[in-house]
């Protein structure tokens, strides 16, 4: 044992059959010997049980380094060096495991299929959380004393009800019913899928895994009566469904270091039966696809790594013989995702060598020497619309793209279009308003006059994130960026249209708000750690890093923060005293989202859709009653102007009291978030994100 090892009476989660791992003693101890223990450092444990949340997912270095302090400098070394001890000190407990950790080069790290990754005893708890949940758990830490056997099932059955809303344990039943299709095709907070319809869209067979669970499942839905079947194998993952007829599936299997094919009637699954193994797969693969060519055939690919090109191999469904498929070359990470038209004439290819960009290839289904049409965009897609006469994907600008081809299978029209979704982080900027548009990867900042259809195009880069706008002064706009590899803060000039940088973090940080008091030379941001202070120098660059304040969308005055943050069973707004470190409640129900406008507080309520002011003597008033929940909002000029989650803008005149539709919610202007498809023309070139427009 480990010096200074020592085993107690912890929550722990078991990796693999025998490693137990504790979050809160940061020690990993042997199952079937209790006297073997290794301690591990606190950015060990940190980094070990943020791989073990991912649930299999790979994680980038920049995920990873989040789990550094704010003043503690991050490197690849540094991190390396992390990932090593782990590796070492899980051999200790269990020599025979290969590797705790996998590295998937140039994407990240994830933990190896380790089997029954699961949490034993009782879920882990960090004591941050223990803290926050002190007081609803009082009276289960009463019953705790009573006996360790009868604390820990009163514990589950108290998480359980807790927790079911988010839950998907209940999974482990056979069936279910009454879920309606739409809540099972797209990706949420407690469940992710991979679908497969039938060839009438009656049937959707998918397989769901819950993101506090290791495990994969496989589901059976029908759209007609909105009922739903569940298969699971235990301690097996069962993913990447597809149909091979009305009643034959194949999906992917991985249990015990084995990867491999199934082939089943679709009644004898329900059936709990086990079908035929077409062929194994490797439990190595980061990536994995396969589709139906509709002529016998399964094509299959697996990637390996850069250096080692595709695997593609077409399996013959009756006999299982196997034939590899060759296709032109376009190197790296090779093929990752097949995809086939409906009628199964043609296949397209995502290739990937960086896993950034993206190769697109089509190919005639019986003919993969030859490639009809190829494309590459700026994005790590992972799938495409593929018909007969076009294909659909998404375009570097964060719309879609449409070419359509003749007979001949030769592109005689290409179609931009835009996808539109709300403008993100708007706010005030002299005569005019800063928005970013774009999508996830790939952000710009625009400037837009408030009363014209001028628009000034701040930034214009690809593959970058530029947004989080924040006006400095009136010559000065801030903004965050990930162009240098992390986010930073930088300063645009609007006088000299000069980009500088004026940060400098060690870390990894989501910034999500910021804030500053040019006359306190102080600035503040909000991330995933909470409210970070910082002096600024006489060149207003970020300098020594000043205090860490738990809380969100910070704002400062006077050489004070108000902030948004937690109480017993709500949100409020808080003050900070930067002189004194005093902190004072400014509100009692359910403040949030402050905005300071010379002496006047306004901010949001949780428990009432409007704009809310606070007094001088601490009254909470409504200024504007809502209807709806506002998605953003800025004041200017004795206007508030006010996003509706409908998408629509509204303005609030204070001088007369006076609520309307905004005019700008007509036509093309891009203040408003409305863009009529008499726009669409106008903004070819003009993509922003989310919500699909498509011609069928």
């Amino acid at each position: 044992m480990a010096k200074g090892c020592t085993v107690t009476n912890t929550d722990f989660i078991l990796l693999g059959k025998n490693i137990l791992f504790s979050p809160e003693k940061n020690t990993l101890t042997s199952k079937s010997d209790r006297s073997l223990c290794v301690q591990l450092e606190n950015l060990e444990a940190k980094v070990l049980l943020k791989l073990y949340q991912a649930q299999g997912e790979t994680l980038s270095k920049e995920m990873l380094f989040e789990c550094w302090p704010i003043d503690i400098t991050t490197s690849d070394n540094s991190l390396t060096r992390i990932i090593s001890n782990l590796r070492k000190k899980s051999k200790i407990i269990e020599p025979t495991l290969s590797s705790l950790i996998v590295n998937i080069s140039k994407k990240g790290y994830h933990l190896s299929n380790l089997d029954s990754v699961k949490e034993i005893a009782t879920p882990v708890i960090t004591s941050i959380e223990k803290e926050q949940l002190n007081t609803k758990f009082f009276s289960l830490r009463l019953v705790l004393s009573i006996g360790l056997v009868g604390s820990v099932i009163l514990l589950c059955f108290i998480l359980v009800l807790l927790f079911s809303a988010k839950s998907i344990s209940e999974l482990d039943e056979k069936t279910k019913t009454k879920i309606p299709h739409y809540k099972i095709a797209y990706e949420s907070k407690t469940m992710k899928y991979e679908l497969s319809p039938n060839e009438n869209g009656d049937t959707i067979l998918f397989s769901a895994q819950a993101l506090d669970s290791p495990h994969w499942l496989l589901g059976i839905h029908s759209i007609a009566d909105s009922t739903t079947q569940y298969i699971k194998r235990q301690g097996t993952a069962l993913t990447s469904p597809i149909w091979l007829t009305d009643n034959t599936v194949a999906f992917k299997n991985v249990k015990d270091g084995q990867c491999w094919i199934e082939k089943i009637a679709l009644t004898a699954l329900l059936a709990d039966g086990i079908g035929e193994t077409m062929t194994n797969c490797s439990i190595n693969s980061p990536t994995f696809s396969m589709i139906y060519n509709g002529n016998n055939g399964l094509l299959v690919t697996e990637s390996f790594k850069e250096s080692i090109p595709a695997n593609l191999r077409l399996i013959n469904i009756e006999n299982g013989e196997q034939t590899e498929v060759k296709t032109a070359e376009k190197g790296g990470a090779g093929i990752y995702k097949v995809v086939t038209n409906k009628d199964n004439t043609l296949v397209a290819l995502l290739s990937n060598n960086d896993w950034f960009a993206t190769h697109i290839s089509i190919y005639e289904n019986n003919n993969f020497n030859e490639e009809l049409w190829s494309t590459t965009v700026e994005l790590p897609l992972y799938s495409v619309a593929l018909f007969t006469s076009k294909i659909k994907y998404k375009d570097n600008y964060g719309g879609i793209t449409t070419v359509h081809f003749n007979d001949n299978g030769e592109p005689i029209d290409t179609v931009k279009m835009p996808i539109i979704q709300p403008f993100k982080a708007v706010t005030r900027f002299n005569n005019g308003i800063i928005f970013n548009e774009g999508e996830f990867y790939s952000q710009n900042l625009v400037m837009h006059g408030l009363h014209s259809d001028i628009s000034t195009e701040i930034t214009t880069e690809k593959g970058i994130k530029n947004n989080i706008p924040y006006q400095f002064d009136n010559e000065h706009l801030w903004y965050a960026s990930n162009r240098t590899g992390i986010s930073q803060i930088w300063s645009y000039n609007q006088n000299t249209q000069q980009h500088q940088q004026i940060s400098d973090f060690k870390g990894s940080l989501s910034i999500k708000s910021m804030s500053a008091d040019k006359d306190a030379n102080i600035a503040a941001i909000s991330t995933q750690k909470g409210i970070l202070i910082f002096n600024l120098d006489s060149q207003y660059r970020f300098g020594e890093f000043i205090v860490h304040v738990e809380g969100s969308h910070p704002t400062l005055t006077a050489n004070k923060l108000v902030f948004t943050g937690k109480t017993t069973d709500s949100y409020n707004l808080f003050s900070y005293q930067l002189s004194s470190g005093d902190i004072t409640q400014l509100t009692t129900h359910g403040g949030y989202n402050p905005l300071i406008n010379g002496d006047e507080l306004f901010f949001e309520n949780y428990h009432k859709f409007g704009i809310w002011t606070l007094s001088a003597t601490g009254s909470e008033t409504l200024l504007i009653p809502l209807s709806f929940e506002l998605s953003n909002w800025f004041y200017f000029d004795d206007t508030f102007y006010l996003y509706d989650p409908s998408n629509k803008l509204y303005t609030f005149n204070t001088v007369n009291n006076q609520l309307a539709e905004s005019e700008l919610n007509s036509g093309c202007n891009r203040v408003a978030y409305l863009i009529e498809e008499q726009c669409i023309k106008v903004q070819n070139e003009k993509f922003a994100n989310q919500m699909v427009i498509l011609d069928e």
